[in-house]
């Protein structure tokens, strides 16, 4: 993203040569192949055009339009592919109004994290009352005018290359605001990385022109400022460092999230799997349990029950949870295979070809199916030669 922004500037303020809008396509399309927000880049050009380079005229946007066309279809793929996984579907929030509040406490989160980078999580779950999240919105609105207040007041002669910043960050954080939901989480960090390039760029001009402007003949740079970042640097690197002992493994990773947000179930069963891995029965089955009084109506952590008490010989205890996973959802494909594979093994011959032919009405993917058919065939085989036999 940042190589093709840095070659369409040589494009257009050192030279006219193709070979570097060659490269900022290239470089674009290899960006939105690997993270979807790269499909915001050719707005952000045309902002470029606009407010550097005082391109106007439909010149631009012409020029633009193959940018678009890989955009749009980079965009329509990665929605697809979310919405094939049920990751549109997730958030509790689904009215215009409650969409907006979701996205401005996406900003003042965001905020809040770069200044205040503690408290981080790999999830964040929506909240339960929305209404809960207006103090930060207000808090954030209120602190991002006087900032702008100031910034004018003091620094204004930088007011273009502030206006790009505060673009940039707009264009690139605006997809990720849940403004079209996705996914279970209401912020990620990750969510920041590139948005924060523009903040981080208005930090850098406003120390600039306050250096310029204000401290030009005080000794305060060198002895206050300077000093400051570098503690800032320093503290920065304790908590990177401290942070990442927590995604030093699965087990220290869920156990943290967990711990600030206790009451997501999902989290629970993600650490029992953890627990299957290693062998600890006893340490699996409580938090598939967990998982299960915290949301009863989830059906992974009966499917992981089932499959626990299967290794540990407990077949009337599988059969119960995979029971009890069609009972909140009958399509559930990989139970009445399950359950047709525990029937043929107790000699239940007629009940597991029952189980498997339930599966097969239901559509299961190419593989699975082609599973339940040579299971099926092969059981009927046998049910006939018992037949033959007796």
């Amino acid at each position: 993203f940042l190589l093709s922004l840095v070659a369409y500037h040589i494009y257009q303020k050192k030279c006219r040569e193709k070979k570097y809008i060659v490269m900022c396509f290239i470089a674009f399309v290899f960006s939105g192949l690997s993270k979807a927000i790269g499909v915001v880049l050719p707005v952000f050009l045309l902002v470029l055009d606009y407010v550097l380079y005082n391109r106007r005229g439909w010149k631009p946007v012409v020029e633009k339009i193959p940018f678009f066309i890989v955009s749009l279809i980079l965009g329509v793929v990665a929605y697809i592919a979310q919405q094939s996984v049920g990751a549109t579907e997730q958030s509790p929030f689904t009215s215009i109004l409650e969409r907006i509040i979701v996205g401005l406490y996406g900003l003042s989160f965001y905020f809040g994290k770069m200044i205040i980078p503690v408290g981080l999580s790999c999830f964040y779950p929506y909240p339960s009352d929305i209404l809960s999240l207006l103090p930060s919105i207000i808090i954030f609105l209120v602190a991002l005018s006087l900032a702008l207040f100031l910034m004018k007041l003091y620094i204004s002669i930088y007011i273009k290359k502030l206006m790009l910043g505060l673009l940039f960050f707009i264009i690139t954080i605006f997809p990720v605001l849940q403004f079209v939901p996705i996914g279970v989480s209401i912020v990620a960090d990750r969510f920041f990385y590139l948005p924060s390039v523009g903040i981080f760029f208005i930090v850098g001009n406003v120390i600039k022109g306050a250096s310029e402007r204000v401290f030009a003949q005080l000794k305060v740079v060198k002895y206050v400022i300077v000093p400051m970042f570098i503690g800032m640097v320093l503290v920065l690197s304790v908590l990177s460092w401290q942070r990442a002992k927590v995604w030093e493994s699965s087990y220290t990773l869920f156990t943290d999230t967990i711990e600030k947000y206790p009451n997501v179930a999902f989290l629970y069963n993600n650490l029992g799997i953890e627990y299957r891995n290693s062998g600890e029965f006893n340490k699996e089955n409580y938090y598939y349990r967990k998982a299960i009084e915290l949301n009863p109506s989830g059906i992974d952590p009966y499917v992981n029950l089932a499959d626990m008490f299967i290794r540990k010989g407990e077949i009337d205890s599988a059969i119960y949870y995979y029971e009890s996973v069609l009972a909140i959802d009958s399509s559930q494909v990989i139970a009445y295979y399950n359950l047709g594979i525990i029937n043929v093994q107790e000699g239940r011959f007629d009940d597991a070809c029952s189980s498997w032919k339930k599966a097969m009405l239901l559509s299961p993917d190419e593989e699975l199916a082609s599973k339940i058919t040579h299971c099926l065939t092969i059981t009927m085989e046998m049910m006939e030669f018992l037949k033959k036999g007796i």
